[in-house]
C-alpha cells in the first residue's frame, strides 16, 4: 500500500478541476483559467499515456509532489471553498512524473 494525496471537495469527493461546479474550482480562486500547459499535464501527457477511466482518481505519490503542483496559497483558497487534502492508502494504478492514477 502507498500513501497517496488528493485534493477533493468534502461534499462529494470531486477534484478542483471540474469546471462549473457549485463550490468553485482552482480557477475560481484565481479568477481565470490556470494550471494548463507542460507544468500541469493531464495524465495522458504526464508519461502515464492514458486518461482516467470510470472509478479512477488523480492524486500525488507524496506531499512534496502535491505541493509542487498546488502552492500553499492555492491550497488555502481551495480549503476556503470546501476542499480538503485526503490521504488514501491504496496501490497506484499508474505513476507519472507529477501525478498518479488510483482507484479508491
Amino acid at each position: 500500500m502507498h500513501r497517496l494525496f488528493r485534493i477533493e471537495h468534502k461534499e462529494d469527493g470531486c477534484g478542483p478541476y471540474q469546471m462549473f461546479r457549485k463550490y468553485g474550482t482552482i480557477h475560481t480562486i484565481h479568477g481565470k483559467v490556470v494550471h494548463q500547459g507542460d507544468e500541469y499535464p493531464t495524465p495522458y501527457e504526464d508519461t502515464i499515456g492514458r486518461h482516467t477511466e470510470p472509478g479512477e482518481l488523480c492524486g500525488f505519490v507524496s506531499k512534496e509532489s502535491m505541493l509542487n503542483w498546488f502552492t500553499v496559497e492555492e491550497l488555502k483558497g481551495l480549503i476556503k471553498l470546501g476542499y480538503k487534502v485526503r490521504i488514501y492508502h491504496v496501490q497506484p494504478i499508474a505513476i507519472g512524473e507529477k501525478q498518479c492514477i488510483f482507484k479508491p
